[in-house]
């Protein structure tokens, strides 16, 4: 057998071993893109937010993932419901997967400070494989292998997520796909087999006020899935007015970088992420993974963006330690006062 066609099959054969637990593409700017993974947090802000993002992944490397996202969330009339939406396309090689789900979510009011957010999802993935398009040596005239054929398949699917939102932190737990699909089967005594396999999310964060212009923000994410490694990311950043927040970010074992989202405070809002790889047999070939994100605010600012406190919704007062929440009580009785003053001098 010729050799070049050999280290094709050891090529493939190394690619075809990871379609067993192939995982859900990573956004370092997962603050931005939370609906994405926690079909909770759809439509839990005051106004209609239309975010979109693009991840390039070890930049230089020819099949490398490329991932675009677009995602859609508005509440309802009275505030308890949230619908959404997010589109997915992610490539890698010849596998392209585009997930398409529709989002639904409703808020549980614990106490002043804090709303409980449940949240189901339900969709599709629209997986295919164009093996057409691999290069096959060996063989003459340039025909292609019978062996190699395109694949296309739609693989529905359904998932649930919890968000917890307090005026200073934030806790999500989610599964956005908990249905167990097949991708390929038996066909004509050829075994092939891939599946879609759960992904579990978990993240966190909370916003530390260091005085009236500068919060510390620490946030996590996790996520895990079976036969797959671990994926860990942690991200300290430092926000100056609630307008710009910058960061490091540090994926276990893969990666770190650098992230930076600038709200303009009206209509738009857009994030930057850089990533080099852990592993030098990487960095010698890639030029990076790099990372945009986009917000449009659709209507009138109300509050921050998905995981962040809503202090600035009560703008009138403020400490040491960043804005406060006015004492409502305090207001009616004062104006109750000034009535009856009022009244008196009549």
């Amino acid at each position: 057998m010729n050799k070049n066609y050999l280290f094709f099959f050891i090529v493939f054969g190394l690619f075809y071993s990871t379609l067993w637990a192939q995982q859900d593409p990573h956004f370092s700017l997962y603050r931005f893109h939370s609906n994405m993974f926690n079909p909770a947090v759809s439509g839990i802000k005051e106004t209609p937010l239309l975010n979109m993002g693009f991840r390039s992944q070890w930049q230089g490397f020819q099949g490398a993932p490329e991932t675009q996202v677009i995602s859609f969330g508005t509440p309802t009339k009275g505030e308890r419901v949230g619908l959404g939406f997010n589109v997915v396309n992610d490539k890698t090689f010849v596998e392209n997967q585009t997930l398409i789900f529709g989002s639904f979510s409703y808020r549980l009011q614990l106490n002043d400070d804090t709303n409980l957010f449940l949240g189901l999802q339900a969709g599709t993935n629209n997986y295919t494989v164009n093996a057409r398009n691999l290069d096959v040596y060996g063989i003459p005239n340039n025909l292609p292998d019978p062996n190699l054929l395109n694949f296309s398949r739609f693989n529905p699917n359904i998932g649930i997520g919890a968000y917890l939102s307090h005026s200073n932190y934030y806790v999500s737990l989610s599964a956005p796909k908990i249905l167990k699909t097949q991708r390929f089967k038996e066909v004509n005594g050829l075994v092939t087999s891939a599946s879609d396999r759960v992904h579990v999310y978990a993240s966190a964060g909370t916003y530390i006020p260091l005085n009236q212009q500068w919060e510390f923000i620490p946030s996590t994410l996790l996520r895990y899935v079976n036969f797959a490694p671990f994926l860990i990311t942690a991200n300290a950043s430092f926000s100056y007015k609630r307008m710009i927040d910058f960061g490091i970010e540090y994926n276990f074992k893969s990666g770190m970088g650098g992230t930076i989202m600038v709200d303009t405070g009206n209509t738009f809002s857009f994030g930057y992420a850089y990533v080099t790889s852990l592993h030098s047999q990487i960095n010698q070939f890639s030029k990076g993974t790099h990372e945009i994100a986009m917000r449009i605010r659709i209507g009138n600012r109300n509050q921050r963006i998905v995981g962040e406190p809503t202090q600035e919704l009560y703008p009138s007062r403020s400490t040491k330690d960043g804005p406060q929440k006015p004492d409502s009580k305090e207001k009616k009785i004062g104006t109750k006062n000034n009535e009856s003053k009022k009244s008196k001098s009549q």
